[in-house]
């Protein structure tokens, strides 16, 4: 090499980053003289110097202790702070420009609006990635204490230059996500936790930052959760600061505000008599402030207030004033969008109910809480909720059970697009039958076949199929499809069975048990049906929007397939009134179909 003094930048230069790792680690073991190479080194990279010879001989030879030693050379930790700075500044261009990414529009001839939450969630992806840094550089680069709330407020500016007509300074805050909250707290807190009284600093600090821009705004349980977990003892004083008001802050009776959170989170911590107080107070504004509750009954094995509190937290839970029980009515009726979660800790407070409500010697009770909660974990899943129903049924429980089951099955009826079992109460659908004779057992099969068979012949006596019908129909059409194959044997009538927003856990659950009750065999009385009404079906293509006869040519597929002197029936109607349709006769011809 004729030019030894440049070999890094060469070897930069025509190498990659992987590569380069495996020259190093290739040419390291052969440095005989490591003092003199370190010494080399640190006469030109005292900062590198120092990393490489932690890393070559594990020792700690500058005296800084262990915990604070950098684990990056600072130009290193500069280069990844600044190109994190550097994605910051990128996102923050983008606001207040009404053409640029945070401007949203949800369709094109409506006003564009300010798209705080994919702000916010631009945020927390460099947040999350500064998070891992953030203390090293708090600790060796100098960087000033209000380097997030001059951040915010240069965003909270940008979001006035949008036009007036967005309303963005109008609406409500952006809502920062865990990750920018916990970023912002930690930078305060690394900053203030050297200083002679480090509890009063962070809090000023902290009371500045919720005192800055308007349109910006913590996530208020990450706060609560950072307070209440730092150092014991720090926490502890911030806690006695708040608590004797030492420190003042915010009080409004009207909402739920940061500091509030911060209090209840505490109060967890060093004053649970306090913060179970607060959670009798606020449990009609939030069910989980009726699990402490709950917990602390139970640890004193007081069995009265347990059912109290749990009646208490499914009436917050169901927004209901008065309070629930098991046995009143179907808990998933009342509640589509739990989170896993959220399901996981109602599942528990209805095994507990059921605990409690045995050894108080409310078998009933106990059974409904045992049943909502097999519903609960899958509803869709119809063997598990039969199994569950049988072995909870007796004459002590049949009575609240019932009811529930009954409810059950009209929600399955409504789930799978069966009009007929909208609100019923008795056994009026398909799905209806389709559960019961389950439940039945070996008799269900005779019993589901009565039910069609009747069924059946009720909608081939009228002379048109009500909605509720031909929904009911197609569902049970498409359950059946793959069983029967109906897509290879009549392709024209499979492809009509688009059911909506297709459940297709609660479809594979029925079609599971319409194969056990070999129900498969009914495909011509089904197929009946479908002849006999088909042509009545076919929709008219005067209803045509943009010349677009796609449907109409499918549905003369199907009719043409299941009912062959139908289709010259409704084809000869449609030659005398819609002949000057160019697209519909094309579209047809392209299907295949005689015109």
């Amino acid at each position: 090499m004729s030019n030894h003094t440049k070999f890094g930048e060469q070897i930069q230069s025509a190498l990659t980053a992987r590569q380069i790792a495996a020259v190093l680690d290739a040419l390291v073991p052969e440095i005989m003289d490591v003092p003199g190479f370190l010494e080399r080194l640190a006469k030109t990279e005292p900062d590198a110097a120092r990393i490489v010879e932690r890393m070559l001989t594990g020792e700690n030879t500058d005296g800084v202790p262990d915990d604070q030693e950098p684990s990056l050379s600072k130009d290193k930790l500069l280069e990844i702070w600044s190109g994190l700075w550097a994605e910051w500044d990128d996102i923050a261009s983008e606001v207040g420009d009404e053409d640029g990414r945070y401007a949203e529009q949800d369709a094109h001839w409506e006003p564009a609006y300010f798209d705080s939450s994919t702000l916010a969630e631009d945020l927390e992806r460099v947040a999350g990635k500064m998070d891992l840094v953030l203390e090293e550089a708090v600790a060796h680069l100098d960087l000033p204490r209000e380097l997030f709330f001059e951040a915010l407020a240069d965003l909270d500016s940008r979001v006035g230059g949008y036009p007036e007509w967005m309303g963005a300074e109008h609406g409500d805050p952006c809502g920062l996500g865990p990750e920018t909250t916990s970023c912002i707290l930690r930078w305060l807190w690394l900053h203030a936790r050297d200083e002679d009284d480090p509890e009063l600093r962070f809090l000023e600090s902290f009371q500045t930052q919720l005192a800055g821009p308007m349109m910006f705004e913590l996530d208020r349980r990450t706060c609560g959760e950072f307070f209440a977990y730092l150092p014991q003892e720090d926490a502890r004083r911030i806690h006695a600061r708040i608590r004797d008001g030492a420190f003042p802050v915010e009080e409004d009776s009207s909402r739920w505000t940061i500091w509030d959170q911060i209090r209840y989170e505490l109060d967890q911590r060093f004053d649970p008599a306090r913060y179970l107080a607060t959670c009798r107070q606020k449990l009609a504004t939030g069910w989980q402030y009726g699990l402490p509750l709950i917990e602390d009954a139970e640890t004193k094995g007081d069995l009265e207030a347990l059912e109290t509190w749990l009646g208490k937290t499914f009436s917050s839970l169901l927004r209901t004033e008065e309070e629930w029980r098991p046995e009143d009515s179907l808990f998933v009726e009342h509640l589509y969008s739990l989170s896993d979660e959220q399901k996981k800790a109602v599942g528990r407070l209805f095994e507990t109910w059921a605990n409690t409500a045995q050894s108080t010697g409310k078998t009933a009770r106990a059974a409904a809480a045992r049943l909502q909660r097999a519903i609960l974990a899958d509803k869709r899943d119809i063997p598990a909720v039969i199994t569950e129903h049988a072995a909870l049924s007796g004459p002590e429980t049949d009575q609240v059970l019932a009811p529930l089951f009954q409810a059950w099955k009209g929600h399955l009826a409504k789930l799978s697009w069966c009009a007929r079992g909208y609100g019923m109460e008795r056994d009026v659908s398909w799905v209806h039958w389709l559960v019961e004779a389950g439940r039945r057992g070996p008799d269900g099969r005779t019993y589901f076949s009565a039910k069609l068979h009747d069924w059946f012949t009720a909608m081939l006596a009228v002379a048109k199929l009500s909605h509720g019908d031909y929904e009911c129909l197609q569902g049970l059409t498409f359950d059946l499809s793959d069983l029967v194959q109906l897509a290879h044997r009549y392709p024209g009538l499979a492809s009509l069975l688009r059911i909506p927003s297709a459940d297709n856990a609660l479809h594979r659950s029925r079609k599971a048990l319409l194969q056990e009750l070999q129900a498969q065999d009914l495909l011509d009385d089904i197929l009946a049906v479908w002849r006999t009404h088909i042509a009545k079906m076919v929709p008219d293509p005067g209803s045509a929007k943009n010349s677009r006869y796609e449907e109409h040519a499918a549905w003369m597929r199907a009719l043409h397939e299941l009912d062959q002197s139908g289709y010259e029936r409704v084809l000869a109607a449609w030659r005398s009134k819609h002949q000057r349709r160019r697209n519909l006769w094309g579209e047809m011809r392209s299907q295949g179909l005689p015109t």
